[in-house]
């Protein structure tokens, strides 16, 4: 494999998604990326798809369109598949539903929380991995969260190999 070398200083996480999709588009992917608290190498999409089998669908659940769309680029860039919704609800009356594989769902949004569709997706029968990201980190909702079997629990603003890493070992769980 190629050596990698660092391409960037980044202070602020959701600046670094701009400049993570900057660089993708640029072609520069396969380079080592460095922020001010985290050093991530690249992932190559065929590395992705060699560990999944095939591109995998993730549902991306935030109020926050910035955040929805740089996770979900930054998925896409991956080689996963992706749909995004801007509400709990919206996701449960979607045709991805029973396609999806994987979601990562803010916890406070309007109308039905995270946590509260966790419980609607377990009641239903759906037992995809859920991955929470928050700008919220509440001890008693990240407890409740990870006992009904969250696989992640993360704080916005999270570092983009965090995301990785967690849709990683949920894909493979």
């Amino acid at each position: 494999m190629e050596e990698l070398r660092p391409v960037s200083d980044v202070g602020d996480d959701r600046d670094d998604l701009v400049l993570f999709r900057n660089e993708v588009e640029a072609g520069i992917i396969t380079e080592r990326r460095r922020t001010s608290q985290h050093s991530f190498p690249a992932v190559h999409k065929e590395q992705v798809n060699s560990m999944s089998g095939s591109a995998q669908m993730v549902a991306v659940i935030d109020d926050d369109s910035a955040v929805r769309s740089g996770i979900s680029f930054l998925l896409k860039s991956l080689g996963y598949l992706t749909t995004t919704f801007e509400s709990a609800d919206a996701f449960l009356k979607s045709a991805s539903l029973p396609h999806t594989s994987c979601v990562i769902s803010d916890i406070k949004m309007p109308g039905m929380t995270g946590v509260e569709l966790q419980e609607r997706l377990i009641s239903s029968g759906y037992r995809f991995p859920i991955i929470f990201v928050t700008a919220f980190p509440e001890e008693s909702v990240k407890a409740r969260a990870l006992s009904a079997g969250a696989h992640c629990f993360l704080t916005k603003p999270c570092d983009p190999q965090s995301i990785i890493n967690c849709v990683i070992s949920a894909l493979r769980a």
